[in-house]
Parts: structure tokens; C-alpha cells; sequence
């Protein structure tokens, strides 16, 4: 983007998923004059290095790794929504607006009257811990070492289908406090800035709002869409496949964040 500002610095360590270890000394040592000059140096390129890696891991890493629930085979669990978990006024949390407490499936957009719900793989109950979000990326480990790495507490997903073919899920990812979600927020994001304006970008409607399409689409004629936005401790993430064109679709996964984000 579903990949954006600079990445995060903690501790002295710069913000990438890949950790990468230090470069390999100069073949030789330059003179004792020109010693500090050349660290300089080093340290610079070093640092535009990582900036640039951290952009293109995250950009890899923001993909969802495509499902084959579209088929209505394989992964796909259908089930029916349980209405115990609409989001009501009254729900712990519901309207704390930074810090939310009790069970985040009752903080999540309701399902269409006209959709059928499906399950992401090995999500049983619409909980997420740490390696299932982790599972629903293209690179899991790097996902998962950011989760761990700016707190992260635990998550709900809700996905449905509907019969136009279109496919949403929503996911709610909720961290110790809401810096640390902005934090991770900020450094998911990272890569945004250097993809193509017609593949990605911000959106206004919500904090830390951004987005991701992918124009091209796949085996089942389905463009991808994502988009990120937060709301105190909870991040969010929307996604859209549907055979339409990626304008729309970008459309919809933003007005399924937008929606998302006046429940919470």
C-alpha cells in the first residue's frame, strides 16, 4: 500500500523487518585524515540502505498471500455469522476511542445481509493470535517480528462473500497502548511513498490511512485491495478481491476502513 511514512527507530535500531547485519569492512583502511570522512560516509549509505530495504520488505510483506477461498472450495469455511457479535453501543470498549478492552469480535463491522462468512486459514472463531495474523501475509516471519516487536496483544478478523463475486475481510489488530499501534502502523506503511501513485498512496478519512491495489488480476479475475488506518490501540486492515475494476475496489476496501473505524 494494503506498501508508506518513514520507518520507526527504536533503541538506535533501525525500523526493518529484515534486521540486516552490518556491512562487511572497507578492503582497506583509508588514511588516518581521511578516517572520519569515510565513516561518515559509510554511516550515510548505510542508512539509506536500510530505508530502502525496509520499503521493499514491507512492500512484500503487505500483500495478503492470496487465498483460494474465491473458488468456494479448499480453505473456505462457511458459516454463519453469530449475531452476538454485532458491535453495539454498550460493548466494553466500543466507544473508548483510544484504549479498547474486552472481546475485539464485538468490535467488528457487521456482516452484509446478503453475504455468506469465511474463515482465513486456520482462524476457527473469528480470534487472531500473533502467527495467524502473521499467516495471512506474504512473508510471515517478517509480519510476525514486527508484531512482536511493537507489542502486539491480539486480533479479530470477519470475513464474508458475497454473491457479485466480491470477497471483504476486516481485521482488528490491538497493541499495548496506541503508540506502539501507531508505531507499527508507521512502519507497515513505509513503503507507500516510493510505489507507483496508481498502485498506492494515503487516504484521509482515517489516522494512518493508506492503501494498496494491485491492478492486475488474478487466476479467478479478481483485483486485490487493502487499506490501513487506527483508532487508539487497535489497527486496522481491509481487504477487497472482486472482478471489477481497481477503482472501485479500491473504493470499497476504504469505505470498509472508514466504516470500521466509526465503531470503534
Amino acid at each position: 500500500m494494503s506498501q508508506p511514512p518513514t520507518p520507526v527507530a527504536e533503541g538506535g535500531q533501525a525500523a526493518s523487518p529484515a534486521d540486516p547485519t552490518v556491512a562487511a569492512p572497507p578492503a582497506s583502511t583509508p588514511p588516518a585524515a581521511e578516517k572520519g570522512k569515510a565513516q561518515h560516509l559509510g554511516l550515510v549509505a548505510g542508512v539509506i540502505a536500510l530505508i530502502l530495504l525496509a520499503g521493499i520488505v514491507v512492500v512484500g510483506m503487505v500483500l495478503v498471500a492470496h487465498h483460494d477461498q474465491t473458488t468456494g472450495t479448499g480453505s473456505r469455511s462457511v458459516a454463519e455469522a453469530s449475531p452476538s457479535m454485532s458491535p453495539t453501543p454498550t460493548d466494553v470498549g466500543n466507544a473508548a476511542g483510544t484504549d479498547h478492552s474486552g472481546d475485539l469480535r464485538r468490535l467488528l463491522l457487521k456482516m452484509p445481509a446478503d453475504a455468506r462468512a469465511w474463515q482465513q486459514d486456520g482462524i476457527t472463531d473469528e480470534t487472531m493470535t500473533l502467527d495467524q495474523v502473521a499467516s495471512t501475509r506474504s512473508k510471515p516471519e517478517a509480519m510476525a517480528g514486527q508484531l512482536r516487536r511493537y507489542d502486539f496483544s491480539d486480533g479479530a478478523a470477519r470475513c464474508w462473500a458475497r454473491r457479485d463475486a466480491r470477497d471483504v475481510c476486516v481485521q482488528l489488530l490491538r497493541f499495548k497502548s496506541a503508540l506502539r499501534a501507531s508505531q507499527f502502523l508507521q512502519f507497515f506503511n513505509s513503503g507507500v511513498a516510493d510505489i507507483n501513485a496508481d498502485r498506492g498512496g494515503r487516504f484521509a478519512d482515517v489516522p494512518g490511512g493508506a492503501w494498496f491495489v494491485n491492478p492486475e488480476a488474478d487466476k479467478y479475475g479478481k483485483v486485490y485491495s487493502e487499506t490501513s488506518g487506527q483508532r487508539g490501540d487497535i489497527v486496522i486492515f481491509a481487504f477487497c478481491w472482486e472482478p471489477a475494476p481497481k477503482e472501485s475496489v479500491v473504493q470499497i476496501v476504504q469505505e470498509t476502513t472508514k466504516q470500521q473505524y466509526d465503531l470503534l
